[in-house]
């Protein structure tokens, strides 16, 4: 009913099913699709005559054909709506991951042609349960063009195949064919949705989903994102995205998210932290006290292949100094662990800083990038780094718009984030995780020789 209402126009015109959506025509000439289970707008496009007869596909040419009141025939190249090409073997479908089927279905619009058949592929691995979600960015730059979701109440009403080219087709639409031609893609695979109360959210591991009491509104918000950092704000994230009011009458479901991305380089937002925060403070415990070396190897291994520094921030004279060590490969962890162990004596205030393989960032696009409290942001101009590191909560900025205005401009210098997590280090049996940022001058040097000062 909210979506009739809002089309400020007389519909005569049948509504079709083609493909995943529902098409029809209004009598300002709109032709619109809208997701049969939201009830979404899912697509439009405008013709100069009044549309009053059903739209029409042409499996042949691969058009939508609409007759208007001006006796007037339009065929119109969309989106392929129609996936029904004869599989290659009914009873033998091809095995497939969810990002490979995602992979054939964009390449197949960017081509123009028939999307695959959701009935001759078969997905092996992850498979949505609740749900999908597909994200297109440039190759290149990472900058998002795209994005489009489904979510599943009940697996019997979708396909986990056809859920996912559902959601290809929402994240291309109405993008131009040739901004696919090198685009990366990200499949996100929902877990199944379980209906909770907001005391059970965890924006770290949870994706959450808000749906309407009375209607179609849907709205989610993915975990561990850099539009929110904490589960207020993930939930109030949800709603908005909803078009719901706290006060308005909804149902509140959390779910699991596993991503599949065919680049490496993808920004690590929407996904749940790849660590287990007990766990890692665990490997810090291990990492200060040289004796464990054994167990730290045999637990602790992935860790150590993702890591790309250690930072050792001391607190001394009301004075921070820090030194950044490079992360060597296991066989070199008993003399790092002996180095920090013995820097981390005689200091009032010491603090650990793990910083994980980074990825490249364009100075103009730190907003859904960067997390103040999570992540490193790392200057570089020669041989020389500035970096800013989440040590101290809010230690010099309130708010990402006081810090982000606060960066320096420096002329052809590169960029890097990186998550960072950090430990405040009272002994190495009880190292305590720690948030917050505070900026600190570098030099790519052996790490004998990094020891810069900054103002508290």
């Amino acid at each position: 009913m909210d979506v009739m209402q809002a089309l400020y126009s007389k519909i005569f015109s049948s509504p079709a099913r083609i493909g995943p959506w529902i098409w029809f025509g209004s009598t300002n000439g709109r032709v619109r699709a809208i997701d049969p289970q939201t009830f979404a707008l899912a697509g439009v496009f405008q013709l100069p005559d009044a549309v009053t007869t059903s739209v029409e596909y042409d499996a042949v040419n691969q058009i939508l054909t609409v007759a208007t009141t001006a006796n007037r025939l339009y065929g119109v190249s969309v989106t392929p709506p129609v996936m029904r090409e004869p599989a290659q073997d009914a009873q033998s479908p091809v095995d497939v991951t969810a990002l490979q089927l995602a992979r054939l279905a964009v390449d197949a619009i960017a081509n123009r042609s028939a999307l695959p058949d959701p009935r001759g592929y078969k997905l092996t691995g992850a498979r949505p349960q609740g749900g999908v979600f597909v994200s297109l960015r440039n190759r290149a730059t990472l900058q998002r063009i795209g994005r489009g979701g489904q979510w599943t109440f009940d697996p019997r009403d979708l396909s986990p195949e056809l859920s996912v080219i559902v959601a290809v087709t929402k994240a291309c639409a109405n993008l131009a064919v040739d901004s696919l031609r090198d685009t990366a893609v990200s499949v996100s695979l929902f877990g199944p949705l379980e209906q909770v109360t907001v005391d059970q959210l965890d924006h770290e591991k949870f994706g959450i989903l808000v749906r309407a009491t009375a209607g179609g509104k849907l709205g989610g918000g993915l975990p561990n994102s850099p539009e929110y950092s904490n589960e207020h704000g993930q939930y109030l994230h949800a709603l908005r995205n909803a078009k719901l009011t706290p006060s308005e009458g909804h149902t509140l479901y959390r779910h699991t998210v596993e991503r599949q991305t065919d680049d490496m380089s993808w920004p690590a937002y929407g996904v749940p932290l790849p660590y287990d925060a007990t766990a890692l403070t665990r490997f810090v415990s291990r990492l200060l006290d040289p004796r464990k070396q054994d167990e730290l190897e045999d637990s602790f291994s992935g860790v150590v292949d993702r890591l790309s520094a250690l930072a050792v921030t001391r607190y001394v004279d009301a004075e921070f100094t820090t030194q950044l060590v490079p992360a060597p490969k296991m066989a070199n962890f008993p003399d790092l662990q002996q180095s920090l162990s013995d820097q981390c004596i005689g200091a009032s205030h010491v603090f650990l800083s793990l910083i994980f393989n980074g990825r490249p960032v364009d100075r103009t696009r730190y907003r859904g990038h960067f997390r103040m409290d999570r992540d490193a942001l790392i200057c570089r101009n020669g041989n020389q780094a500035q970096a800013f590191l989440p040590v101290l909560t809010l230690h010099q900025w309130t708010d990402e718009e006081s810090f982000i205005a606060a960066l320096p401009d420096i002329p052809a210098s590169t960029w890097e984030v990186a998550p960072c997590l950090t430990w405040a280090i009272a002994d190495s049996e009880n190292p305590i995780p720690v948030r917050g940022a505070f900026t600190e001058q570098t030099h790519t040097q052996p790490p004998s020789q990094v020891l810069q000062r900054s103002e508290s």
